[in-house]
């Protein structure tokens, strides 16, 4: 197990234009090659919301995906994905926080061992205080556990699957919307879709990951419902952006209703809007530095010129030499045209 070969592959993989579904299939490839994994999750999240929204996969059967969901957002367990995405670890083992009891784990009891696995390493993939996804890697029952190298492996790989993850989502233009308004679809308490809009099952269909294209919800509203479900669901907004296998983006909002007797049901609203306009927006699709990212960020806000070189203690020429490397990078003349851009 190299761990340095590993990053430098994981470095070079980010840099190759792949999809985010590619990238996320290839680079949990290599990580559980490295570490002895037999199977793998690798769910991209929404950053604002730190919801999951598509899902690579690898040797693992889904069909209990559901429960998983139930799990994270109902139940009492260890290694949380909330939990590690606010901790200061970036991942874990379960046989370590379980002291090597796995029936401990509501989600092993239910889920992994009905499915033949054992040991499971969770890891979020964070960089600059944002969370782009989270990988779970898992072994057969009949396997040892991991062990703290192996999970240190993953730990020190997550930052980079993180970059890459967030370079594959922003790094190319969105295609236009030709959707006018948002969509709606109806889920029963089984979790199928019962009556929707026009033109709600194309959006659906979209929002299917790579993996399962005929699943007939995908996995990302089985997830909005579990959470319009549960009990955070009175004190949190249940939205989450997501971008779909065309490159489309949507708003989606998910609620419980008990029209006509459907008490159980979730309505589920997906809205197209723009791309997420955020530094690692600018900075994967111009190639702007972390500086000229600043300075346009200030700019956004509302500050001049002085305010600006002020508040990052840089000098006014400073300030307009990197406006000036800006508008070179995304072929706009002027502050005014670079907000329109920014700001469509």
């Amino acid at each position: 197990m190299n761990a340095s070969r590993l990053q430098r592959g994981l470095r070079k993989l980010a840099g190759q234009g792949l999809d985010s579904s590619a990238f996320r299939h290839e680079s949990a490839d290599r990580i559980a090659a490295a570490v002895g994994a037999d199977a793998y999750c690798f769910a991209e999240t929404d950053p604002e919301s730190v919801l999951a929204t598509t899902y690579a996969t690898g040797n693992l059967d889904r069909s209990g995906a559901a429960l998983l969901h139930v799990n994270e957002l109902g139940q009492r367990d260890f290694l949380k994905l909330h939990s590690l995405a606010d901790g200061p670890d970036p991942a874990g083992a379960l046989s370590a926080v379980t002291g090597g009891r796995l029936d401990r784990s509501a989600r092993h009891r239910d889920l992994l061992a009905p499915l033949g696995l054992g040991d499971e390493i969770r890891a979020v993939a964070r960089t600059d205080g944002r969370v782009w996804g989270f990988l779970h890697l898992f072994r057969r029952a009949s396997r040892p556990g991991f062990d703290p190298a192996e999970v240190d492996v993953v730990a020190a790989a997550a930052p980079l699957l993180a970059a890459g993850i967030r370079d594959a989502a922003l790094g190319s233009p969105a295609p236009a919307h030709d959707l006018r308004g948002p969509v709606l679809a109806l889920l029963d308490d089984t979790n199928r879709v019962v009556e929707s809009t026009p033109r709600a099952d194309e959006v659906l269909a979209e929002l299917r990951d790579p993996d399962e294209p005929r699943a007939e919800t995908p996995d990302v509203a089985l997830m909005m419902a579990a959470f319009a479900r549960g009990p955070a669901a009175s004190s949190a907004p249940v939205a989450a952006r997501v971008r779909t296998r065309a490159g489309r983006w949507f708003s989606l909002h998910a609620g419980t209703t008990a029209m006509d007797g459907g008490a159980g049901r979730v309505a589920l609203i997906l809205e197209p809007v723009a791309a997420p306009l955020t530094p690692e927006t600018w900075r994967a699709r111009y190639g702007l530095s972390a500086g000229e990212s600043e300075v346009v960020e200030k700019m956004l806000a509302g500050r001049s010129t002085a305010q600006t070189a002020a508040e990052l203690m840089i000098s006014p020429w400073t300030v307009q030499d990197r406006f000036t490397s800006v508008f070179a990078k995304t072929g706009v003349r002027s502050r005014r045209e670079l907000t329109g851009l920014l700001r469509p």
